[in-house]
């Protein structure tokens, strides 16, 4: 009878109208996964030919960086248009201060040389942090009780960045979470002349158990103590978002989140709090845990992949930093079928 039904409620309203044909689903899903927008996170190390496995993250290697030419290949003609570089510094380079990352003949300065002599289009970021430098494994240079220096640190990280950004890297990525560090990175920038070079801030890096793989990686596991002084309790919402709006302040291109799994919230919130890009870590122990589920039945990598990737995307990541990035073909061509 006319007037009588309710057009908000079934049986007028039928979501499943908008699902019922194939094309009609892939035209209205919302954006998917997009291998330009992933960044795909880099462990180096020093020699000719060398790309050794890493046992506790499958899939990935150590290269040097001759040897990351011929692997980055395939991950560009997928799509995957940025990396993020790692050293694997050597005892003998590392000293309490960590004054080996500003060697222009080092590891970390020949890979960015070689990689955009080839690829002079991929955007390069080199990870800006003296934990890998210092024989102590800390974040920065530490005081007699192992208390990080902070503004002496930033002197240090403040040169790298310039020199790093000379020699040919497009952005750094502080990732020791010291106060200041994107204003005084961005000051030292901007007198050398490089206000073209990008920082992205790790604005807000939790303390989590999700980075021994990389610890084991990059072998920058701190000799006593922890870093739970340079990064953000699990269950701080607050200082994290607080971070984050510090750095944009600070003149951060690019604020992050760490992990991402375990903290879709604080995407959600700092993405929707602050106006710059975003990006979310998807770190070792998550890309871990998920190659391995498959070896225990618990369903196909690839799938599971694109389904956690999905949902750093939903929560307002902008660019995802994953391990999954040099497998993004399969993982897009298992989930069309």
């Amino acid at each position: 009878m006319i007037g009588t039904t309710n057009f908000g409620s079934f049986p007028a309203l039928r979501m499943r109208r908008l699902r019922t044909r194939p094309l009609l689903r892939d035209m209205l899903r919302a954006p998917g996964i997009e291998a330009r927008r992933l960044m795909w996170p880099v462990f180096l190390q020093e020699g000719l030919k060398v790309k050794e496995p890493i046992p506790s993250l499958p899939g990935q290697s150590c290269y040097s960086p001759d040897s990351l030419v011929e692997a980055l290949e395939p991950v560009v003609n997928s799509g995957v248009n940025s990396i993020i570089l790692f050293p694997r510094v050597a005892e003998s380079l590392k000293c309490p201060e960590g004054r080996s990352i500003l060697n222009e003949e080092g590891l970390m300065f020949e890979a960015i040389r070689v990689v955009k002599k080839h690829f002079p289009r991929l955007i390069v970021f080199a990870d800006l942090d003296l934990s890998e430098y210092t024989i102590h494994g800390h974040s920065g240079i530490i005081d007699d009780a192992g208390v990080v220096l902070n503004d002496s640190t930033l002197e240090i990280l403040s040169e790298a960045a310039v020199r790093l950004c000379r020699n040919g890297a497009d952005g750094v990525a502080p990732s020791g979470m010291l106060d200041g560090q994107v204003s005084l990175i961005r000051n030292a920038l901007e007198q050398s002349e490089l206000s073209d070079s990008l920082i992205m801030s790790y604005s807000t890096k939790f303390d989590s158990r999700f980075y021994n793989c990389f610890r084991n990686a990059v072998n920058n596991t701190p000799q006593h103590g922890n870093r739970a002084d340079c990064q953000i309790s699990r269950s701080d919402s607050r200082q994290a978002l607080r971070e984050s709006i510090m750095d944009e302040r600070e003149a951060a291109d690019i604020l992050m989140v760490k992990p991402a799994l375990a903290y879709l919230d604080i995407i959600k919130d700092v993405s929707q709090s602050t106006d710059c890009p975003l990006a979310a870590y998807n770190v070792s122990g998550e890309y871990a845990m998920t190659w391995h589920a498959q070896d225990h039945g618990i369903g196909n990598r690839y799938a599971l992949a694109h389904e956690i990737l999905t949902s750093i995307f939903r929560a307002g990541a902008d660019i995802v930093i994953t391990y999954w990035a040099n497998q993004i073909s399969q993982i897009l061509e298992y989930n069309e079928r």
